[in-house]
């Protein structure tokens, strides 16, 4: 068996090596403009709700309290948010004592029909009170408390 020499067999490997990534850039730019046009990946935003967040001393912002039913409907969902005396995605909070408060970000906020959030699940599980108060978009919040 004849060895060829290095120099060229480490030009066949940079040509080859050269060609791969320029195929996989080739393959990621026809993706891109046929997941464009398609419209496949489009996500539509929900349109700002008027008076949805307030302005929180510690947090920057938070959900307003007592909001009354809003319907959000988008191409991917339709669901209906609103918030009690406290400002939580939750039903009105009359006082009640030993509660589980359970914060955090969009998902225990939970874009979701209000008994399919997974706060309310497990409040019916447990037969426990959870006050189900997470914030989307605002994940720092519970950093903070």
């Amino acid at each position: 068996m004849k060895l060829l020499p290095v120099k060229l067999r480490l030009d066949q490997w940079m040509s080859s090596f050269l060609l791969v990534i320029a195929s996989i850039l080739i393959t990621l730019f026809v993706a891109e403009i046929i997941l464009r046009i398609s419209h496949l990946v489009q996500i539509r935003r929900v349109k700002y709700i008027p008076k949805l967040m307030c302005q929180d001393k510690c947090a920057g912002g938070d959900l307003c309290p007592n909001i009354q039913p809003i319907l959000l409907k988008g191409k991917e969902f339709s669901t209906t948010l609103f918030t009690n005396n406290l400002g939580c995605y939750d039903r009105p909070y009359n006082g009640e004592e030993n509660v589980i408060l359970l914060v955090g970000d969009s998902f225990t906020f939970g874009h979701a029909d209000f008994p399919n959030k997974y706060g309310t699940l497990l409040e019916r599980y447990l037969d426990y009170r959870i006050l189900k108060c997470g914030v989307g978009g605002l994940w720092h919040i519970s950093g903070i408390l």
